[in-house]
């Protein structure tokens, strides 16, 4: 007789809400950073964080429980995902990514009317300016800094001669800080709400880079993108918010942009037709259909037909060290 299959994965699942919301608690607090300072007691944390010490207690517990916490001999210290990603001041840092979802994370419970109706009646990412873009942008610029990095590498940025770059909805402006870093000569355009903008152009300063960084207060949809004028064309992060023809569009408007020479970057999340992907890719879709009027998670066909379309005959696709894809065409 076949043994009976595990009903674990299904309570987990039931249940992930307490994960997230016990992370959320932890980072609000600044569990981690008091962890990773030396704090390791119930008493020492609650000390440092100023919460009350039952609390502190069914928190760590907590925390021990997703892993993102060690316990040995009654002291307790951070796993070293935690040490890596959720210890402010240190990058990159992931803690302002938990604060985002966590204010969206009651959307989820509407989830099976949106299904019916196929589109969420609170849509904010079609709102001119909106202020979830200023949280959002400056939150995922620690996700999207490694594809940065890779895509430097793999378009060889170094050895390119006095290169121009131009980023449709460059949000923080992670790609323009790793970019102008690579190149003394380099610049860099940015198309993104002025809100945003006004976000990017402050980080760009810090960084030391700002005075080769330009940025255009604008709707990408409609801003004009220049004719054959960039090394390459940036979209990161952004094909997954828009339908098939906006796509389309937007490819077709990059290529036009580009030098005869020059490469258009897509970083997203890419699936493949026979379900081997990343979890957290197919999990994506899903929030898109939460939060946009139009989005998708595409597949790699979709990609390859519409890039195609547009005029461009060769196609790179390059996986990262994160749930997305790098696609570098030509």
């Amino acid at each position: 007789m076949a043994q009976r299959p595990s009903s674990e994965r299904i309570l987990q699942m039931a249940t992930a809400h307490w994960r997230a919301a016990i992370l959320s608690a932890a980072e609000a607090h600044g569990v981690f950073t008091v962890l990773e300072e030396g704090a390791a007691t119930p008493d020492e944390v609650a000390e440092r964080t100023h919460v009350s010490r039952r609390g502190c207690r069914a928190l760590l517990d907590g925390l021990v429980g997703t892993g993102l916490v060690e316990l040995h001999d009654g002291r307790y210290s951070n796993h070293p995902e935690a040490s890596a990603y959720l210890v402010r001041g240190r990058e990159p840092y992931l803690g302002d990514y938990v604060r985002v979802q966590t204010a969206i994370m009651s959307e989820w419970t509407n989830l099976a009317e949106i299904v019916h109706r196929g589109q969420s009646p609170h849509i904010v990412t079609d709102v001119a300016e909106s202020s979830f873009w200023e949280e959002l942008a400056p939150a995922i610029a620690a996700k999207a800094r490694p594809a940065a990095e890779q895509a430097a590498d793999l378009l060889e940025i170094p050895a390119m001669e006095a290169p121009r770059f131009l980023d449709v909805g460059g949000g923080s402006g992670i790609y323009a800080t790793v970019w102008l870093h690579k190149h003394p000569e380099a610049r860099l355009t940015q198309i993104d709400w002025a809100n945003v903008n006004r976000l990017a152009r402050k980080f760009l300063q810090r960084q030391g880079v700002g005075e080769r960084f330009d940025a255009v207060d604008a709707d990408f949809h409609t801003a004009d993108f220049g004719d054959a004028e960039y090394d390459v064309v940036v979209l990161s992060n952004v094909a997954h918010q828009e339908s098939p023809e906006s796509n389309v569009a937007l490819f077709r408007r990059a290529r036009r942009a580009l030098k005869p020479a020059g490469t258009l970057l897509i970083n997203d999340f890419v699936l493949q037709d026979d379900g081997e992907d990343a979890p957290f890719a197919y999990l994506f879709h899903v929030n898109m259909l939460l939060h946009t009027s139009a989005g998708a998670v595409y597949r790699r066909h979709e990609y390859e037909a519409w890039l195609a379309e547009v005029g461009f005959t060769d196609v790179r696709f390059a996986p990262t060290a994160t749930a997305t894809t790098l696609i570098l065409a030509r």
